[in-house]
């Protein structure tokens, strides 16, 4: 389906500007970062950042599956929702995940892919859903509609609750059913200041050998632009819960029956900075990476490595022993 390829997806020819930079101070250290960035599709605009990604593949419940896990902070004024695209071959109500009792999971896969930092010194499937080919569901603070296409939405995007129905938007829809076409999409309403939620859904795939991770950009509202250069400000991770690889992960939270979905071990790398606009792919017999960053349709796409990210360890981990990088200087030889 995507050929490993070395040039930029997007095709934009246009020069991107230098990202802006805001000095922050942690200890003794002065740092220059990158502003909070969004990304995702929202029917009207909205604020979304400290976004985490996670996809792999897994057996449940005897099928071999793809998983997707979404997590962001977001901000919106009024009701709202966000568009998430689903390559499976069929999905339902009974694919998504409350991740209410485990909600720290997609934290722990971003830990592990963190490298210390270095010292000085030392429900029914669609099948059965009926003519409407979309069903309306909750899911934690989510008010989901759940369509086998973009199309579909329109048809039951009444029965969404009023605090959280979001206003048609017509324009998204069309570009999502040309982007994706076939393939199913989650509409995530919400309303007001939402924390940090995972949502995870497991699917039967369309491209088994590829894990696909959204992050097509357009948080104002507009369909996507396919040629944008947009703002990042996320953590992807790729692994299996069939073949373990990569870094260990402690989860804090027992996933309980949900546990077979989660990866013990992952690649993963952070991503702040401004760069084509996209989804992420990961072929799983390459989990190590690199991923490819592609717009919707092409086969080329910019490299990711999966190196993971440098950072100083959260509260909840143990601490980490030091390491010297201190080299001693050779014996002076005594003359004499």
């Amino acid at each position: 389906m995507h050929a490993d390829a070395t040039q930029p997806a997007g095709g934009s020819d246009r020069r991107p500007r230098r990202p802006r930079l805001i000095r922050r101070r942690w200890g003794e250290r002065l740092l220059f970062v990158y502003p909070a960035a969004t990304m995702c599709c929202t029917f009207s605009p909205a604020r979304l950042s400290s976004t985490l990604l996670y996809a792999g593949d897994a057996q449940w419940n005897g099928l071999y599956v793809h998983v997707l896990a979404y997590q962001n902070t977001a901000s919106t004024s009024g009701p709202n929702a966000m568009i998430l695209p689903i390559p499976a071959t069929r999905i339902g109500p009974q694919n998504a995940v409350d991740t209410r009792p485990f909600r720290t999971f997609l934290e722990d896969i971003r830990q592990a892919t963190r490298r210390p930092i270095p010292p000085s010194y030392g429900p029914p499937p669609f099948a059965a859903v009926g003519a409407a080919r979309a069903v309306v569901f909750d899911v934690g603070s989510y008010a989901v509609v759940l369509a086998e296409s973009p199309r579909a939405v329109l048809s039951v995007l009444g029965q969404v609750p009023e605090p959280k129905r979001p206003a048609i938007n017509d324009r998204m829809l069309q570009a999502f059913e040309a982007y994706y076409p076939g393939w199913p999409v989650a509409v995530c309403c919400w309303n007001g200041n939402l924390q940090p939620e995972p949502l995870l859904w497991w699917y039967e795939p369309r491209y088994p050998e590829w894990l696909f991770a959204p992050a097509l950009d357009a948080h104002d509202g507009n369909p996507p632009d396919l040629r944008a250069t947009v703002e990042v400000d996320h953590h992807i991770a790729f692994g299996s819960a069939l073949k373990p690889d990569g870094q260990p992960v402690r989860y804090r939270d027992e996933a309980g029956a949900h546990r077979p979905l989660l990866p013990s071990s992952v690649h993963g790398t952070e991503l702040r900075s401004r760069m084509s606009n996209g989804d992420f792919w990961a072929r799983r017999d390459q989990l190590g990476g690199p991923a490819l960053r592609c717009v919707p349709g092409d086969k080329a796409g910019a490299p990711i490595a999966l190196n993971g990210w440098e950072g100083a360890p959260p509260p909840w981990l143990p601490p980490e022993p030091m390491v010297w990088n201190w080299n001693p200087p050779p014996p002076r030889r005594v003359v004499g």
